[in-house]
């Protein structure tokens, strides 16, 4: 076996080794680096003249939402405890933009929590993986637990803009990333020929689903492209009814082979949604206009699984019937809510940030970076993988003043390389462009009398839903090899300076006023949304534990299953610290 001198050595060895990789990188980004092209100072007057035509001109309310999540077990019964809470704070739009912070408040109509137990044993039944295994189990209940906090978030985000004064809303989650993982697990979801969320309201269907997942309150539009065209025809044929495959082809701009390929991609399509899509598929398409209503029987969803979490005590939350909802079936829900979230905040011109702090995103350095230098026909390094360690690397290096942030782009860029000239689709797959977009921003420096930068605040990631109005005309489009096939989509990339992205950072520094350490740079409703529910759940977990507690006991004494109610290491500590007393 080594001395520790001796692994004393080797790894001062092995340090040095990476500290020496780790400076070569940054010596490659100079002070006069390409990468100053593709960042944007804050533009004050243009944001306070563009507030004006995007809020109007008045009396407002900003809103920062975040959530807290904990678990426990006590007796074999594992506690879920959820909340998430909202403050707030008035901000006037007229000659400038400010906050008076005077008024800043935690909102009670903007608080939910609940508390959800579950007997260990049955977290098996939640999917039909294996329950033998511990790893699972931990898993499973880990996205039980995260998704219904994004459940209580999204709830409180919706019922925030509904307020009739509401027009900034803050959120401590990227949408942008969060999206794709929603889908991801209605995807997953839909391979199931079944399952308990159809149950919960009646006429609720497999199609019911598949639609909401695709057309939602009807946000965005779809592109006609590969497996998206049949989602694109078919509501087409639900918007005119009873259509030949000529008319259908001739309004869509079809070819023969594409007409061909829908006709086989509509009848596999019907089939695997138990004939629920078409009443006829020869001679001419028919489709069920009973599909029509499909996001009204979402929207009743939405309501039940609101009152079963939230406001009703009578059934176990994720308890139908003798089946158990997962957390596939948490997420179908939450992309629902966060569909009816955008759509409102869209239609009243509420502007909704997500903020993502520690992330890992390499999109900017893997795809737009390479792409805008080669399209400017210039060179530019980009030592570093991951996009906050390289741009906050790079502002130090180019000493760049804060407030600034990167061109916006789309969020489809997450799904894309740039290699050797062209975009590929990094996974095999490129979801629906022009639904969210995306930005990293720094929001201060702190400097000394002789002006040298002691302190710059961290580097974080924004998103926000695309506004037509307002960025469509930063639509360009762009080739894409998606599983050896070259495709277009149409994506969204700022150019010159974006005027909701200019406002976007105006606003995030008006919200950056902390003092202490961990708030600069940071935004003060979410900061003081952060303690508060975290606060708040741990005050749950002390006091509600013992309920679950006292409630059990009765039963396990009268029935003696102590030795089965608790696990073997739980036994073990206990004994040894009463050995110890």
């Amino acid at each position: 076996m080594s001395s520790v001198s001796e692994v004393s050595r080797r790894l001062l060895t092995y340090t040095s080794n990476i500290i020496h990789t780790f400076t070569d990188k940054c010596s490659q980004i100079t002070s006069q680096s390409l990468l100053n092209t593709y960042l944007h100072s804050l533009n004050y007057d243009d944001a306070v003249n563009f507030g004006r035509d995007f809020f109007g001109e008045g009396n407002f309310r900003a809103i920062g939402i975040d959530g807290s999540m904990e678990s426990d077990e006590v007796l074999g019964v594992l506690i879920f405890y959820v909340n998430a809470s909202g403050f707030q704070v008035s901000f006037t739009v007229g000659d400038e933009i400010s906050f008076n912070w005077s008024t800043l408040s935690r909102n009670d109509y903007l608080s939910l929590s609940t508390a959800i137990p579950l007997w260990r044993e049955d977290v098996g039944e939640l999917n039909s993986e294996s329950a033998d295994d511990s790893f699972y189990i931990e898993r499973t209940s880990s996205g039980i637990l995260f998704s219904a906090m994004t459940m209580t978030e999204l709830y409180i985000a919706y019922r925030a803009s509904l307020m009739d004064d509401a027009k900034i809303i803050f959120l401590d989650r990227p949408l942008s990333t969060s999206m794709p993982v929603m889908r991801r697990d209605v995807r997953r979801l839909l391979s199931y020929p079944d399952f308990p969320l159809l149950h919960l309201v009646d006429g609720l269907t497999h199609s019911d689903i598949v639609l909401a997942m695709m057309y939602g309150p009807s946000l965005w539009p779809l592109p006609k492209r590969d497996v998206y065209l049949k989602y694109v025809a078919y509501k087409f044929l639900l918007e005119h009814g009873e259509t030949s495959p000529q008319t259908l082809a001739r309004e869509l701009e079809l070819d023969e082979e594409q007409l061909k390929s829908l006709r086989i991609s509509f009848k596999r399509w019907n089939e695997r949604n138990n004939g629920e899509l078409f009443l006829s598929l020869e001679p001419y398409f028919i489709p069920n206009l009973e599909r029509r209503a499909f996001w009204d029987r979402i929207e009743s969803l939405l309501q039940v699984m609101r009152n079963r979490l939230f406001e009703s005590s009578e059934t176990h939350p994720l308890r139908v019937g003798d089946k158990w909802l997962s957390s596939l079936e948490l997420n179908a829900v939450n992309l629902f809510l966060l569909y009816k979230l955008v759509k409102e905040c869209l239609e009243r011109r509420i502007l909704l940030i997500g903020i993502a702090k520690d992330t890992n995103s390499s999109e900017f350095t893997r795809a737009v970076l390479p792409y805008l230098s080669e399209r400017d026909g210039a060179s530019l390094p980009l030592p570093f993988r991951n996009d906050r360690v390289y741009l906050t690397i790079s502002s130090a290096r180019m000493n760049r003043e804060a407030p600034w942030r990167t061109l916006s782009y789309d969020a489809v860029f997450t799904t894309l390389n740039y290699v050797n000239g062209r975009f590929k689709a990094a996974r095999g797959a490129v979801p629906p462009e022009r639904h969210f977009i995306r930005g990293y921003y720094q929001l201060r420096t702190i400097t000394t009398e002789d002006g040298e930068v002691r302190y710059r605040s961290p580097v974080f990631l924004y998103d926000r839903p695309i506004y037509p109005p307002f960025d469509n005309a930063e639509i360009i489009p762009l080739t894409v090899e998606i599983r050896n096939k070259s495709r277009e989509i149409n994506a969204f990339l700022e150019r010159g300076e974006n005027k909701v992205d200019n406002l976007v950072l105006y606003i995030l520094s008006l919200t950056d006023v902390g003092d202490v350490f961990e708030e600069m740079g940071h935004n003060r409703l979410l900061y003081l949304a952060d303690k508060d529910v975290k606060r708040y759940v741990k005050l749950m977990k002390g006091t509600l534990k013992g309920v679950v507690s006292s409630s059990m006991n009765p039963t396990i004494i009268r029935e003696r299953f102590y030795i089965i109610a608790r696990r073997f290491r739980e036994l073990r500590s206990l004994t040894e610290r009463s050995r110890r007393r």
